[in-house]
């Protein structure tokens, strides 16, 4: 659902005329990014679970980690290069608004970098996120398989304190709206997900739980802080003396409040948000969200480039939405899907006669599907 509103932030600016109000153009946007910064929770949390899952059972049974690393590599490879590439491949092949002269960014999965240095947005803007994602990907299981265990929460946890400190001080020395595209800003939210995952995973000696509370506390200061320094009270004097601290709390303050939101769905929501997220629409869009967040912001363009006549203005965003999903939906069943099921030559751990005694661990619901 909340890719919906990251379409709905690059798509409605140019599809609504003048006559709307931009505040409520603000908070999609707003909502929008919140939800990028829930995915990178969402993320940490999932790759860390299933690592340091892994790991344990690695070390139990005398299984290689270095193997478990190697699996984990194919694995993400099978699940996200194959319809990036073709992608890819598709807008290089046409030179839509000639993506060639800087099509190896892309290639490399260094989007972010390159949009940083120019410090504005180029073809394929969104892509930001994804080379992102990927970058952690390479560094992530280093630190979750290979660093002392008993140290682990505390290595997590400084690697959470350096985003606000990277952007904070990145923006002192070049303010620039585009330092938050860069890896190290996003540790808070990629860290406070893994930090979740390992106090979920690994054994404490407390008797009572005090998640409940934390994450109920975590949400509150997070919705908190991001009303604070979305309201932008620059009339007010003391806000001169807080400005500084902008890029400190504000993204730091959705981090808090994607760790409450997937706590929550890890728990399990009651009421309106459990028919909300169980409905079978909104399951549909995130089995094919991959595909709806890596076409969405390249569609209007190549409308363009074919000179095919179909405005983007109005009620014909819907019909563009519509044609964004059957695309999404063709590669979820032609590409992704047939792909995505090779991952069963390639188990984390292979059953040796020893691993096989070990029982296999229990995989959520959430898992499942980010794993699918």
């Amino acid at each position: 659902m909340l890719t919906v509103f990251v379409i709905a932030a690059h798509w409605l600016p140019e599809a609504l005329d003048d006559s709307v109000d931009p505040r409520l153009l603000r908070w999609i946007t707003v909502i929008a990014e919140a939800g990028m910064y829930f995915f990178f929770v969402l993320s940490g949390f999932l790759i860390s679970g299933i690592l340091i899952r892994n790991r344990l059972k690695a070390e139990e049974t005398g299984y290689s980690k270095k193997q478990v690393w190697k699996n984990y590599f194919i694995r993400r490879t099978l699940r996200i290069f194959p319809i990036y590439y073709l992608c890819i491949g598709f807008l290089i092949f046409f030179n839509v608004l000639w993506i060639k002269n800087i099509s190896w960014w892309h290639l490399t999965y260094l989007s972010n970098i390159f949009f940083y240095q120019q410090d504005h947005w180029g073809l394929g803007g969104h892509l930001w996120s994804l080379s992102t994602e990927e970058q952690f990907y390479i560094i992530w299981p280093v630190i979750i398989l290979f660093m002392p265990l008993r140290h682990l929460k505390k290595i997590v946890l400084g690697i959470v304190l350096v985003a606000p400190l990277f952007r904070m001080s990145m923006n002192t020395w070049n303010p620039s709206f585009f330092t938050q595209l860069l890896t190290p800003a996003l540790f808070d939210g990629l860290g406070l997900g893994a930090l979740l995952a390992l106090h979920q995973t690994l054994p404490t000696t407390k008797s009572n739980d005090t998640s409940p509370r934390l994450m109920k506390t975590a949400g509150l200061v997070g919705l908190a802080l991001l009303f604070l320094f979305e309201i932008r009270p620059f009339s007010l004097p003391i806000w001169n003396e807080f400005h500084p601290f902008y890029e400190f709390f504000r993204r730091s303050s959705m981090a808090l409040i994607g760790v409450f939101l997937v706590w929550g769905s890890v728990k399990g929501f009651k009421g309106i948000a459990k028919w909300t997220l169980e409905n079978s629409v909104i399951l549909y869009f995130g089995k094919i969200s991959y595909g709806l967040y890596l076409f969405h912001n390249f569609q209007l363009y190549l409308f363009e480039w074919f000179k095919i006549d179909l405005p983007a203005t109005g009620g014909f965003i819907l019909i563009h939405f519509a044609i964004l999903v059957a695309v999404a939906s063709l590669s979820w069943y032609v590409v992704e899907l047939p792909v995505n099921n090779l991952k069963k030559y390639f188990p984390y751990i292979r059953k040796t006669p020893e691993v096989a005694k070990v029982q296999p661990l229990a995989v959520t619901v959430t898992e499942q599907t980010y794993q699918n």
